[in-house]
Parts: structure tokens; sequence; C-alpha cells
């Protein structure tokens, strides 16, 4: 599932989310996948501490059953 700021012949959208569901591999279990581009966030993380900024432009936020992890790119 997608979705994106309008596309025309001659250019790639501004902005896209796009939701990757990979199933079980092996002993693997399923992952989910979002990812967000041109200037389409997440929802701030709940745990990210009050006056912390998600920085502007580029970074992970890795969503485990048990953590998450930030880091800039």
């Amino acid at each position: 599932m997608a979705s994106s700021t309008p596309v025309n012949s001659e250019t790639a959208p501004l902005a896209s989310t796009i939701h990757y569901e990979f199933p079980a591999w092996g002993d693997m279990p399923p992952v989910k996948v979002t990812w967000y581009d041109g200037g389409l966030m997440l929802p701030r993380p709940d745990e990210l501490e009050e006056g912390r900024r998600m920085e502007d432009g580029s970074g992970v936020i890795l969503i485990g059953d048990h953590a998450k992890i930030m880091c800039n790119t």
C-alpha cells in the first residue's frame, strides 16, 4: 500500500509513504516496513523526550516489539 503527492509523466512524487509487508521466512517472523520520504513523517514517538527534536532531513527510526531506536543519517 502506498500514498504520494501527485505524479506526472516527467517527475516522481514530491513525497510518499510506502508500506511493505514481508511474510515469515524459515524461522524468521513476518516484518512490516514503512518508508516515509519527501518531508512526510511518522507521528512523534511517545518515548522521545520533551523538547528533543526529530531531526530535519534524513534519519531512521526502527520500531520493534520491545524498543525503538532513532538515529540521524
